[in-house]
């Protein structure tokens, strides 16, 4: 998947739109970049205004949106099952509490585990974690630090979330205080070509007092090797 802060063609925009049944309707000579609102036309014909970079993160038709919600009112966990399965996705809630609802827990095919309202699902949200290592899959890290350093960032995020309590068993604040720490560094990992998702991994990230990580001054605490051990290990369900 290319970013979506690289400026597309409307052609371009609308062959990937067209995969979804929707069309630009924007002109080119109106056109300036991903995030400006464009006029799109869904499948049932309703005029909505949105960025690209907004469609591209599953952001669709909000009249659709308005109108699928007052259908779902009386769905029930059984249909919503259902439903995701033929998107490869498990349902893995036990009730059904309205299409609002955020705290609907789905497994994607490739088993991670999100939660989600059922109206942003149906509405083309899907997995986060699989949307930003696709996002990032092709990098070509030694390009630009500062996206090597977003990257990191984001995958980071998820997996401190997803794996909080075998980063950080101890609850401590992050903050002024307490610092989450790469071992294997950042500026390491992208002067040796490391993955982002490699750098991101939950064994290469722990809590570090804010003067031992300032005084660490960027080094890393083990090598490139070691790094992918654990990496590979932690893949393979060892947990070093």
């Amino acid at each position: 998947m290319k970013h979506t802060n690289k400026k597309l063609t409307i052609a371009e925009i609308n062959k990937r739109v067209e995969k979804f049944g929707y069309k630009c309707l924007t002109l080119e000579s109106e056109y300036k970049n991903n995030k400006q609102p464009l006029k799109f036309v869904c499948p049932k014909n309703h005029i909505w205004y949105g960025a690209y970079a907004d469609f591209s993160q599953g952001k669709r038709c909000r009249q659709c949106g308005i109108e699928y919600v007052h259908s779902l009112q009386k769905h029930t966990i059984e249909y919503v099952r259902k439903k995701v399965e033929k998107f490869g996705y498990k349902c893995l809630s036990r009730e059904y509490n309205g299409a609002h609802d955020n705290s609907l827990k789905l497994q994607c095919p490739e088993g991670h585990i999100y939660t989600v309202s059922w109206t942003a699902f149906q509405g083309g949200k899907r997995c986060p974690h699989c949307y930003y290592f696709s996002r990032f899959k092709d990098y070509k890290y030694t390009e630009n630090l500062k996206q090597y350093r977003s990257a990191v960032t984001q995958i980071t995020e998820i997996n401190y979330k997803k794996y909080y309590y075998l980063i950080n068993p101890l609850n401590l604040k992050r903050g002024k205080d307490w610092h989450l720490d790469h071992i294997y560094s950042v500026v390491d990992g992208f002067s040796n070509s490391v993955e982002p998702e490699v750098l991101s991994s939950p064994v290469n990230l722990r809590m570090l007092s804010a003067e031992d990580n300032i005084s660490k001054n960027g080094s890393s605490a083990i090598t490139k090797s070691q790094l992918y051990n654990w990496y590979n290990c932690f893949q393979g369900g060892i947990i070093r």
